[in-house]
């Protein structure tokens, strides 16, 4: 399972994101373009290190967590300007990231190649899609 998403993706495309930009009360220039993002995953065993960039800022960015355990998700936090917790775990191949008191879920899966992340909060859907760098 987690081999798949091991390695590094650049960011490729995005589907339906306005809908979570809305949802996230997010100012539009903070959804990244293409190419503006990249992530590398470092698995071993359960724990995950998910180094990226911010799209507009360039900051580098890193969350390490640990499959079952609550963690701050730094990615969503820099989007979002306040610290944001989660927990992850696996249902079958997909990574699942479920924030504190059910606000929204980030999914992760590797589908014919493309690292897929859907995100979910308030009843809206998008998706980022990522390719093998």
């Amino acid at each position: 399972m987690a081999a798949a998403f091991e390695g590094k993706w650049v960011f490729d495309r995005s589907e339906g994101m306005d809908a979570i930009v809305g949802a996230l009360s997010l100012p539009a220039d903070k959804v990244p373009k293409s190419g503006q993002t990249t992530l590398e995953y470092k698995i071993s065993g359960n724990s995950f290190t998910i180094n990226g960039t911010h799209p507009k800022s360039g900051k580098a960015l890193s969350s390490t967590f640990t499959i079952g355990e609550k963690f701050k998700a730094d990615e969503l936090s820099a989007y979002l300007g306040k610290d944001v917790f989660a927990t992850p775990s696996w249902t079958g191949s997909k990574l699942v990231v479920s924030g504190e008191g059910g606000q929204g879920s980030l999914t992760r899966e590797v589908v014919n190649g493309e690292l897929i992340t859907t995100f979910t909060f308030g009843g809206a859907s998008g998706k980022r899609i990522f390719k093998k760098a």
